[in-house]
């Protein structure tokens, strides 16, 4: 999904090992501001895998996390840190009043789920980064059974879309 990000103009040099990050991309950056640096250069976002040298192979056995922090695999099979206890807001209040969850997003599961941090929960539950592919509700594959309408209530039980109302999207 499509984002402004502020590039970092100057990162200051040295290699310090407690500096070092594990990008996404399984390159070592000397520090937080480098990788956005790089990923400014390259136009796409670089998340940060984990602290520290990045390691050929590196699993979430071989991994530490900091606190808080859970152990997530990729795409790729490579180790992600994530922090997992985020709260998300629920779609809907009491009264019937929407609140603004961001809109639905379609994860690269191809599940539609009210929210970014809805995804997010879902994959911190599965253990798998879900990665955004798109922003509004997934659209149905002919024949496969996934599609858009099967929504994440934030519970890990899947609802009818037709019977949620969802937010507006972004």
């Amino acid at each position: 999904m499509p984002h402004c990000v502020q590039c970092a103009t100057y990162c200051p040099p040295g290699m310090l090992p407690s500096k070092l990050v594990c990008g996404s991309d399984g390159r070592t950056y000397q520090s937080t501001c480098h990788l956005r640096e790089a990923a400014c250069r390259v136009g796409k976002a670089i998340p940060i895998a984990y602290k520290g040298r990045c390691k050929k192979s590196a699993t979430c056995a071989t991994v530490s996390c900091k606190g808080g922090q859970k152990c997530l695999v990729e795409k790729s099979g490579r180790p992600r840190c994530v922090t997992c206890n985020l709260p998300c807001p629920e779609p809907e209040t009491s009264g019937g009043k929407r609140k603004d969850t961001g809109g639905p997003v379609c994860g690269s599961n191809d599940k539609t789920y009210h929210s970014w941090c809805h995804m997010f929960m879902d994959a911190c539950a599965t253990g798998l980064v879900i990665e955004t592919k798109a922003s509004g509700p997934c659209r149905r594959h002919e024949g496969d059974g996934i599609g858009d309408t099967d929504v994440f209530n934030g519970n890990w039980n899947f609802v009818n879309a037709s019977n949620v109302v969802l937010a507006d999207a972004v």
